[in-house]
């Protein structure tokens, strides 16, 4: 064994332990060979020592896991405000379009008049238009026509689909589609 120093004790175990004492480990990191068992003889006459010969375990390298990297809490929490206050700065924007463009006229008891909103395809990445009649969503904007609604994807487009595809880079070129139709 290389690097390895020799030890006798009476018994096997005692000269493990000796080997420990002097490389300064513990018996997890001690390798070792037993060169002589030993024997205690008969009463003390013919008794031989135990013989081992002993190193330190070579150093392993630490096993590297690779993580994925964890962003800051702060950063986390940044980015979640920033998103927050984008959305509500865009519904907004939409909100007051869409009141300065009849929205206030908008009656719900009539169940004939069509209240136009936005949406998007996730599959085919495409904003549209849709109406109801009756049914109103909480958080949603509505359009008093057709061509309010056509018109507020035109102005805030970009905005819309980094709302609904939650792209930040703004660079999604997604087609709109104004086909609209009850659901």
């Amino acid at each position: 064994m290389n690097g390895s120093i020799r030890v006798s004790a009476k018994t096997v175990d005692d000269a493990i332990t000796e080997a420990m004492i002097q490389l300064g480990v513990t018996s997890d990191r001690l390798e070792y060979e037993v060169i002589e068992k030993g024997s205690s003889g008969f009463l003390g006459i013919g008794m031989k020592q135990a013989v081992i010969e002993a190193r330190r375990k070579p150093e392993s390298e630490p096993e590297v896991v690779e993580e994925e990297p964890f962003a800051p809490v702060e950063e986390i929490r940044e980015e979640k405000a920033e998103e927050i206050a984008f959305k509500q700065t865009l519904f907004r924007k939409l909100q007051r379009f869409s009141d300065e463009n009849g929205g206030n006229e908008i009656n719900w008891l009539n169940t004939n008049q069509q209240k136009f909103f936005i949406t998007y395809y996730y599959d085919t990445k495409e904003l549209d238009l849709y109406y109801v009649c009756n049914d109103k969503d909480f958080g949603q904007v509505y359009f008093i026509s057709e061509e309010i609604a056509e018109k507020a994807i035109e102005l805030f487009r970009d905005e819309l689909i980094k709302y609904f595809t939650h792209d930040w880079s703004g660079k999604d070129e997604t087609p709109i589609n104004l086909n609209s139709e009850e659901r």
